[in-house]
């Protein structure tokens, strides 16, 4: 690790001394000579696991330019894939064929040693997760058991328990960290919720995004006291997703593989979301412009009443007074006893 310091980073401080990298540092580096240091949000950090070949990871990168994208991906060649994106990238709003993407970084890696190993705690604003690989072997799929038998183990598949408690750690704490599955598939969804309640049994740093932090999907089922929960829905800025204006050859190759159907339980029209986020603090929301939002506990739909300024007195209840509301009441008796005179 130390030979590796040396050749790589000189004398700054990007990989320590125990081998995690500092992308802050990282991406520092290559921000310099782009933008202003009042106009990037350097702190926000967005990390995206089993990116393939990149597709959806460099369209964030260029659709969110101010805040930095890390790919993590086992398959060599579709690492190249994504490192060739970022170098030969064309902005076509500027007629630029060589505006690199400096805002995202390639990764070679497994991720559940990334996780572990690699990321600094507390480091990460979000993990996404779109269209994760379900588990090759059989399990009883009508209870959706995380376990194939007493003393089995997980099914292997790239969201297990482990996978689940490297990204709580390596998330923002106090409510701003945030975990984002997206899968075509419920069954798989449900076999991750339930993941995910044994987790939290243990060590419980993880909560349901509530519907009021997510209020354009819908949701559909809630597992365990955490309320992890399965919405329904299109990505959107409300999990973190940004979509282009117009349709530019699918954001992700699942994605695109979706329309054909693959996979005996994809569904061909809906897309299921687990939204959690880091226990504490106050929730995190995306506004219409993608910009990151804080918002205490207050619940949803229930106005929160501001502070009155000091010697400012308390307005009068308008309630009526006995006297004149039985002066009311005598006049409705009349007007109604004279409407009876008439009609007889």
């Amino acid at each position: 690790c130390g030979l590796l310091r040396t050749h790589f980073v000189g004398e700054n401080n990007t990989i320590s001394s125990d081998g995690r990298i500092d992308f802050k540092e990282l991406f520092s580096s290559t921000h310099a000579d782009t933008a202003a240091p009042e106009n990037r949000r350097e702190e926000s950090l967005h990390i995206e696991l089993g990116a393939g070949s990149g597709d959806w990871a460099a369209l964030q990168a260029k659709l969110n330019p101010v805040e930095n994208y890390v790919t993590v991906e086992l398959r060599a060649d579709r690492v190249a894939q994504t490192f060739a994106k970022c170098l030969l990238h064309q902005d076509t709003a500027r007629k630029s064929k060589n505006a690199q993407l400096r805002n995202l970084c390639c990764v070679g890696s497994e991720c559940g040693s990334f996780l572990r190993d690699r990321v600094q705690t507390g480091s990460v604003s979000t993990i996404f997760v779109n269209h994760p690989e379900p588990p090759t072997q059989t399990y009883d799929a009508a209870t959706n058991n995380i376990i194939t038998g007493t003393g089995a183990e997980e099914p292997a598949h790239m969201l297990n328990s482990q996978i689940i408690i490297s990204a709580a750690r390596c998330l923002e704490p106090k409510g701003k960290g945030r975990l984002i599955i997206v899968t075509d598939n419920v069954i798989y969804a449900r076999l991750i919720c339930r993941t995910m309640i044994r987790v939290l049994e243990e060590d419980a740093k993880l909560v349901g995004l509530s519907p009021g932090e997510v209020r354009d999907l819908r949701r559909i089922e809630s597992f365990g006291q955490s309320s992890i929960h399965i919405y329904e829905g299109k990505p959107s800025l409300s999990i973190g997703h940004y979509t282009p204006n117009k349709f530019e050859g699918g954001t992700s190759y699942f994605d695109r593989l979706w329309r054909t159907g693959a996979g005996k339980h994809a569904d061909m029209r809906k897309r299921f979301i687990i939204a959690v986020r880091t226990s504490g603090g106050d929730a995190v929301s995306y506004g219409s412009k993608g910009v990151r939002k804080t918002f205490g506990a207050t619940p949803f739909g229930v106005k929160k009443q501001s502070p009155k300024p000091d010697g400012e007195e308390k307005k009068p209840n308008k309630k009526r007074s006995t006297e004149k509301q039985k002066r009311r009441n005598e006049r409705r008796l009349l007007k109604k006893q004279q409407l009876s005179q008439t009609e007889k």
